[in-house]
């Protein structure tokens, strides 16, 4: 199902880069997005919010991929600056290198503090259309060409939501690589854990004696 739209690229030829990489590396770009993307009418349009994201384009090559990180639940620099495999793979094959930052976390607000309701619009499926929309956004801007293969990064949540990027934009995204990622927990794929359970996984790994 989710695991046959997870696409894992050469890692193998994949060499550690010479020096870090770091924000400083990169270009700081802001984009208009809806706060929500599923509501039609001026009487329901609740406005725009600024979303930022980070490029690198030294890698790039002509036809090479578009390698998109997608942010998940803190600021982009946290995974610009640990987000090792994408670089290393982005060297190799002469990808442009894109970073995305979630809405709401970061320097992403979609409301100003104190907003009543303000958390209304923070789900996965906004969250995802916002990258959909910067991805088309971005065909434009580098005029990429139709055939540029998009591969969604992301870690943990974030690698749940390059899963779910794949399955539900199949139109734009090619791949993804998801780490740690527990995709099945989306949407009611296996059974709903009990709210304890991290807890009791604690406990259980800590011993016998300690969960005494």
């Amino acid at each position: 199902m989710l695991s046959s739209l997870v696409v894992l690229l050469g890692v193998a030829h994949a060499l550690p880069l010479g020096w870090q990489p770091t924000v400083s590396n990169c270009t700081e770009g802001w984009i208009k997005q809806n706060r929500d993307h599923f509501s039609f009418g001026k009487a329901s349009d609740p406005g725009e919010f600024d979303q930022r994201y980070f490029t690198f384009t030294d890698f790039y090559r002509p036809g090479g991929p578009l390698f998109f990180y997608v942010g998940n639940e803190g600021p982009v620099e946290i995974y610009v600056n640990h987000t090792g495999l994408m670089w290393e793979l982005g060297s190799d094959l002469g990808a442009l290198l894109v970073f995305a930052e979630h809405r709401y976390y970061g320097e992403t607000q979609v409301y100003p503090d104190g907003t009543p309701d303000c958390l209304r619009y923070l789900t996965i499926e906004q969250a995802l259309a916002d990258y959909s929309v910067l991805i088309d956004h971005l065909f434009d801007e580098y005029a990429l060409p139709a055939s540029t293969a998009t591969i969604a990064f992301g870690g943990s949540y974030g690698g749940m939501l390059a899963s779910a990027f794949r399955y539900k934009y199949p139109h734009i995204v090619d791949g993804a690589i998801a780490a740690s990622a527990p995709i099945f927990a989306i949407g009611g794929v296996t059974p709903e854990p009990s709210k304890a359970s991290f807890n009791e996984i604690i406990t259980r790994d800590a011993g016998p004696v300690c969960a005494k």
